[in-house]
């Protein structure tokens, strides 16, 4: 089972290093400012982002960039290649640690920024929820087992991570299918999966890095509404990476970035 787990963290990347729209701040630190009267972004966030700079070697891709994640909201990243959309998801998740900046959690006040890789994914495994484009399902265990691997690798019982598990499966339309491996589900029968392995362990957060994007456009649809009902079941908040407009506008909120930094928020307006 250890090399199990090792396996799967590196594969999802564990260890490694309807008033107006709302007025957004991006100013260095500063907090990003709201103006809406509509429910969008009440509430104390989930996750403040605050003056957070990050580069690849000579290569800066995001630059002092501020924005909260509200409670119980769907917020979608849009924006080029480039654009610094997927890095800032990552930095959300405690993937890649901040070089500049804080990103503080709600509750016990986390800041990621603070965190060292074996802290940041322990707080995955607790907290968080990741969907990515591409599934990252281990091939050589079943669908029910990859959906049930953050409940084993957190040390619940085989048979009761598998029950769990199992008990999304057919919400989520995959009723049967726990049997099968990776090769013998469709694309979006993978992403399903994922999306149950994202929902099992009941996180605030889940985060979506392109889930619909190596699909077609109905199945695509189809994952995002299952998405954003796992969501709101959950009662958690959404960041997702989308290039599509018609996705990102099913959120609650959608950033715009450019060139690393936030250009501009507006709400979506297909919720």
């Amino acid at each position: 089972m250890n090399s199990l787990n090792s396996i799967w963290q590196a594969r999802q990347g564990l260890d490694t290093a309807s008033a107006g729209a709302p007025a957004y701040s991006t100013t260095m630190g500063g907090a990003p400012a709201y103006s809406t009267t509509t429910g969008a972004t009440a509430g104390a966030p989930l996750l403040s982002v605050r003056g957070v700079g990050h580069a690849y070697g000579e290569t800066t891709v995001l630059h002092g960039v501020s924005c909260d994640i509200p409670q119980g909201r769907a917020v979608a990243l849009m924006g080029p290649s480039g654009s610094g959309k997927t890095t800032l998801l990552h930095l959300m998740a405690g993937i890649l640690a901040p070089q500049q900046g804080s990103i503080v959690l709600a509750g016990d006040q986390s800041d990621l920024a603070r965190l060292g890789i074996e802290d940041r994914a322990a707080l995955r495994r607790s907290r968080f929820g990741l969907v990515f484009q591409s599934g990252q399902l281990l091939g050589e265990l079943t669908a029910v087992e990859n959906a049930a691997l953050p409940l084993i690798v957190d040390g619940v019982a085989y048979a009761d991570a598998l029950g769990r598990a199992s008990e999304l499966f057919a919400p989520l339309g995959l009723g049967g299918l726990d049997a099968r491996r990776p090769g013998e589900l469709s694309g979006g029968q993978q992403q399903r999966v994922a999306i149950a392995r994202a929902m099992v362990t009941r996180p605030q957060l889940l985060l979506a890095d392109e889930p619909t994007g190596a699909l077609d456009r109905r199945t695509g649809e189809e994952v995002m509404t299952l998405l954003l009902q796992a969501q709101r079941s959950l009662g958690a908040s959404l960041v997702l990476v989308t290039h599509d407009p018609e996705i990102a506008q099913r959120c609650d909120l959608v950033l715009h970035l450019r060139d690393g930094r936030i250009v501009s928020a507006s709400e979506g307006v297909l919720r």
